[in-house]
């Protein structure tokens, strides 16, 4: 074992010791040191994933910190049907060669140049998300990680710019294209504190938030400068895609198969507006297409391919927000914010909401986050002169201020291709933080 494994050991270690020796509350205590032993375990990569997912809600109960049916929730909702799905789609796709086809063609249209594919990727990620109020990102992510997989820059700096640059623009558009899931929840938990629900329009959202756009734009040019992808050696000459295109010959009946599913989906997540369907279902009926006789692009020797760990994985961390919610973690914050701020100014104020966005959503789920904070946060805006909007909208800004894959699902579904690290996530998500 490496000095380095063996120091990341000692962290993983050492602190939840040290937080069992502190003074607070012995459920508390030991919720906060199976939560961090698991989180770290994971970071550092100290151990296959499927151990720390099984540990984790075995300990919750075993030691009595939250009820089964707590700490086993996720299992029961769309939640980890949609994870699995994702996965399975992942698999069939990589698989049948849509996505490779689809990559060629993409690369031979950059020319040669890898900043090209990524601010290329970029846009059209940023325009569809757009036009698909944030619900694009699961179809986006098979695209980009059959790029990185024709390229062969799994876990490279490389693959981690296209990657996480992606990632991100997908998931800032939830910053300005009104949510449903958003903005409608922390006015609501704000009532009792203004009295009222107050009113926010799609176009009062937008207006207030656009400029993320501009922060989006910045942090991707930010992303391939720092890791000097401009200056990539590889091999990116348009005739040796165009060659390997028509190497592939026809489309076989199984890719025309995953690119009407594939398009069906996409139907699907435009027209939720209108259906008013969970997008989960589009993912999961996507899998069970896939599968069925006849179509076949995905077979049984499909489903041994896929990394069934992941989804314990993505069930065990979603669990950490219901048990801190069991525990009333959320009322830690909301009394820390009432005693810590007092009368601070604005500008202050913001920021403390920004910071206790971003630790809370090491604990709590986004949800969670806002129908807590949404009061606490909303009072303070009161306390120091200025528009409850402004707290509103800083609040929903941290559901994104995430350092590591498991703080939010849709980050653990990207997670969930393969194509970074979790250090490597969590150096660009710190990056991003500040």
């Amino acid at each position: 074992m490496s000095t380095t494994k063996k120091i990341q050991w000692v962290v993983s270690l050492l602190i939840p010791i040290v937080l069992l020796l502190t003074p607070m509350e012995m459920t508390m205590k030991l919720f906060l040191a199976v939560t961090i032993w698991g989180i770290f375990t994971i970071a550092f990569d100290l151990m296959d994933k499927l151990v720390p997912s099984l540990l984790m809600p075995t300990l919750y109960v075993l030691l009595g910190i939250a009820p089964s049916s707590a700490v086993y929730a996720a299992w029961s909702s769309t939640t980890v049907s949609l994870a699995i799905s994702s996965l399975v789609m992942a698999t069939c796709l990589g698989e049948c060669g849509v996505l490779e086809r689809m990559a060629y063609w993409l690369l031979k249209k950059c020319k040669g140049k890898f900043t090209r594919i990524c601010w290329g990727i970029f846009f059209v990620s940023l325009v569809l998300s757009i036009f698909t109020f944030g619900n694009i990102a699961f179809v986006v992510v098979a695209m980009v990680a059959g790029i990185i997989n024709v390229l062969d820059i799994k876990r490279t700096k490389e693959g981690l710019v296209l990657m996480m640059g992606t990632m991100w623009v997908c998931f800032s558009t939830l910053y300005f294209v009104y949510n449903p899931t958003s903005v409608p929840i922390v006015a609501a938990a704000a009532e009792p504190v203004l009295g009222e629900i107050l009113p926010v329009t799609w176009m009062d959202f937008a207006y207030a938030n656009w400029p993320v756009i501009v922060f989006s734009i910045l942090f991707e040019f930010l992303l391939i400068k720092i890791y000097k992808v401009d200056q990539s050696n590889l091999n990116l000459n348009a005739d040796f895609f165009s060659e390997k295109l028509q190497a592939m010959g026809a489309m076989t009946k199984k890719e025309k198969w995953a690119l009407v599913l594939l398009i069906a989906l996409f139907v699907y997540i435009i027209a939720s507006p209108w259906h008013h369907l969970d997008t989960s279902y589009g993912f999961i009926l996507f899998a069970i297409f896939a599968l069925l006789p006849g179509i076949n692009v995905a077979t049984p020797e499909t489903l041994k391919k896929v990394d069934w760990g992941m989804g314990f994985f993505i069930a065990a961390f979603l669990t950490i927000g219901a048990v801190a919610t069991v525990l009333g973690v959320n009322q830690y914050f909301v009394s820390f914010a009432s005693e810590f701020m007092g009368s601070a100014g604005a500008s202050y104020t913001l920021f403390f909401v920004s910071v206790a966005g971003a630790v809370a959503n090491l604990l709590l789920t986004p949800i969670a986050i806002l129908t807590t904070l949404g009061a606490p946060m909303a009072q303070l805006a009161v306390s120091a002169d200025f528009s409850p909007l402004a707290s509103f909208f800083t609040l929903i800004f941290t559901e994104w201020l995430i350092v590591l894959p498991y703080e939010s699902f849709p980050t653990l579904i990207w997670f969930s291709f393969g194509c970074i690290t979790t250090q490597q996530f969590f150096k660009v998500g710190i990056l991003r933080l500040v």
